[in-house]
């Protein structure tokens, strides 16, 4: 899935985003993107991915790591 969203985004414009280099994303191919890099990753790939999805034990809820603009809003429903 990371490769695929990497692909479609282009690694040098990621690494561009986050101020990372272009090894460094591409390396998050193979062996994921670390948890402290899970948001801004999300966040320069518009939250193509998400947070949850990537890690999903640091992120529970499918909301954690969104901005509010991109928020469900499930708990004000309950």
């Amino acid at each position: 899935m990371i490769s695929e969203i990497v692909k479609k985004h282009g690694a040098a414009n990621i690494a561009a985003k986050i101020n990372e280099s272009v090894q460094t994303v591409c390396n998050w191919i193979s062996r994921g993107v670390p948890v402290d890099k899970t948001v801004a990753f999300c966040k320069a790939v518009n939250f193509e991915i998400t947070p949850h999805k990537m890690h999903p034990e640091q992120y529970p809820h499918p909301d954690d790591g969104l901005p509010s603009d991109l928020r469900c809003d499930c708990q004000k429903a309950a």
